[in-house]
């Protein structure tokens, strides 16, 4: 087992790859399981069998869906299918789409303390 640091964490991606469970650990840790993860670091890809993705105390969390309906984002809560697109700064943003519902959705963790991959 590896561990991806969170300095790191941009340089993940999960392409073809699916969420097997998002767990809530409690109201300040969230693990998102995927069957594999690629990491990229300069001209060197290593692709991983597994991958949990973990986020820690992070100050508010905002889960809303695209409704192609009614042309807007609305609060709706949806466990990710698939991450298409991660993103890391001073917030998390993780987006992909919905398992239940099929929109698009995005998880936005703001100012999260800690985030780490557990990969192999």
């Amino acid at each position: 087992m590896n561990i991806i640091s969170m300095k790191d964490t941009n340089k993940l991606s999960f392409p073809d790859f699916s969420v097997l469970e998002t767990k809530w650990v409690d109201k300040s840790h969230c693990i998102i399981s995927l069957n594999g993860a690629v990491l990229e670091s300069g001209d060197h890809v290593k692709q991983f069998d597994n991958c949990s993705l973990h986020i820690e105390f992070w100050d508010d969390l905002n889960i809303t869906c695209y409704d192609h309906d009614l042309a807007k984002w609305v609060k709706q809560s949806d466990e990710l299918n698939d991450i298409c697109e991660m993103t890391f700064n001073n917030d998390l943003i993780i987006r992909g789409f919905g398992m239940k519902t099929g929109l698009w959705v995005e998880y936005l963790f703001k100012s999260p303390k800690n985030i780490y991959s557990k990969v192999s």
